[in-house]
């Protein structure tokens, strides 16, 4: 069985080759749209509206499967999962270890020099 990366640099170089500026402009550009997202989320769970959870999580699971975010994207397939199921509980718990994987993510990005700050 795979065990999902934080981040697997390959599945990004599949996209822009070995053209830095075009990679730090998507890294930023994932990076404010998923923080943007993950706000959402947040004030999603805390409302208790599964639907946006529903919704920011899958926008969120896209995202990172194509950035090469595969813990990120796991935990947001899983949140997908639950709010789809309607189980908010289980959902909340995985909305927070999303957040964390978003965290885990920044800190790999960033000790690679890879436009993170």
């Amino acid at each position: 069985m795979h065990t999902p990366r934080t981040w697997d640099p390959e599945r990004i170089r599949e996209v822009v080759g070995d053209d830095r500026e075009i990679l730090l402009e998507l890294v930023s550009l994932f990076f404010e749209d998923t923080q943007q997202r993950l706000e959402k989320l947040q004030k999603a769970l805390a409302g208790g509206d599964l639907l946006v959870t529903r919704n920011e999580s899958h926008a969120i699971k896209g995202a990172s499967g194509n950035f090469g975010a595969e813990r990120l994207h796991e935990a947001a397939k899983r949140l997908e999962d639950a709010a789809r199921a309607g189980q908010l509980g289980p959902a909340r718990e995985l909305g927070a270890l999303l957040r964390t994987c978003f965290q885990e993510l920044r800190s790999v990005l960033r000790r690679a020099n890879v436009g993170v700050s």
